[in-house]
Formats: C-alpha cells, sequence, structure tokens
C-alpha cells in the first residue's frame, strides 16, 4: 500500500491529488484548475504574475505597432489630401482602418473602453500632430512654431476636422474583440 499523503496547506486533510506543475499534494479546498490538471495556490500565483507581465509588454507592442502603421498612413494621408474633399475623406477613413486593424490584429485583450481611448489617441496623433509632417516642418519653423501651425490649420479648416471625425469613426467602429 501507498503512503497516504496530507495536503501541505492543510496538515490534517488527506489528499490523493498533486500539483501537476511543482508535485505538492493538495486538497480540494487548495486546488486550481491549470490547462492540464490541477496546479496549488503558489503555482496558480506565479502563473497570474507572468500573464500579467506578459500582457503589459503586449500591450505596449500593440500600441507601438498601431502607432508606427497610423504615422506611415497619416503622414500618407497629409500627403493626398490636396487631392480633393472625397479622396482625403476616403484615405482619412483607411488611416483609422489600419489602426484598428492593427490592433485588433495584434491584441488578445477584451477591454474595449480602454482601446477606444487609445485608439482616439494615435489616430489623432496620426493625422494632426504626424511625427515625419512635424520633423519636416519644424526643419524650417522650429518645433513649437510647427506645433502651434498644425494645430491652427486642422482647427480652422472644416475638411480637415471632417476628415479627423472621419478618421476616429473609422477606427472606434472597426475595433472588434
Amino acid at each position: 500500500m501507498s503512503k497516504e499523503k496530507y495536503c501541505y496547506i492543510h496538515k490534517n486533510t488527506p489528499t490523493r491529488l498533486s500539483c501537476s506543475s511543482c508535485g505538492k499534494p493538495i486538497c480540494t479546498k487548495c486546488v486550481r484548475p491549470a490547462a492540464i490538471g490541477y496546479i496549488c495556490p503558489d503555482c496558480n500565483a506565479e502563473t497570474k504574475s507572468d500573464k500579467t507581465k506578459e500582457s503589459l509588454l503586449s500591450l505596449f507592442h500593440t500600441i507601438f505597432q498601431a502607432l508606427l502603421a497610423g504615422i506611415v498612413l497619416g503622414f500618407l494621408f497629409n500627403f493626398v489630401k490636396k487631392f480633393g474633399m472625397f479622396i482625403s475623406w476616403g484615405c482619412a477613413y483607411l488611416v483609422g482602418f489600419g489602426i484598428s486593424k492593427t490592433i485588433t490584429k495584434n491584441s488578445g485583450f477584451q477591454n474595449r473602453k480602454r482601446f477606444i481611448a487609445i485608439v482616439t489617441a494615435i489616430t489623432l496623433i496620426s493625422l494632426v500632430y504626424n511625427p515625419i509632417s512635424l520633423f519636416i516642418a519644424g526643419v524650417d519653423l522650429g518645433l513649437p512654431s510647427a506645433l502651434m501651425l498644425f494645430t491652427i490649420y486642422y482647427i480652422s479648416n472644416i475638411m480637415n476636422l471632417i476628415s479627423i471625425v472621419i478618421a476616429v469613426w473609422a477606427a472606434i467602429r472597426h475595433l472588434k474583440f
């Protein structure tokens, strides 16, 4: 006969279960479901902390990729918008679509409200304060003057405001999890 095992937390509780990760004996009060078998509370805490670190890294990676895609698409939008209002609005829609698809494809997150704010911020940065356009204008004018000029230009022109609204709407509309 085998020696009777007792839970490592509840010392007086006999058990036949053991942690599939570390092998410690655990009772039915301590057991936590895992992908394969059951794990103890200690291994469960380690798994949660690893997932939190991994999800923060994935969140940063996703935001970086969306910002990079938005900067490139926003620069192309600023180049193409002088060809007419419908072309401008179509390109604005593509900017929002591209940003939201980049985030949707690269993230496994379920918190849609957090991503609505992130998508809106990335879209505004991509269209209004595009780093490539700011760098080009900042070389001649200086960065503070370029920021002020971009802000006044986008606020004073109704076509640009409509383009921003279309891009943000498209980004939020296509954000799906």
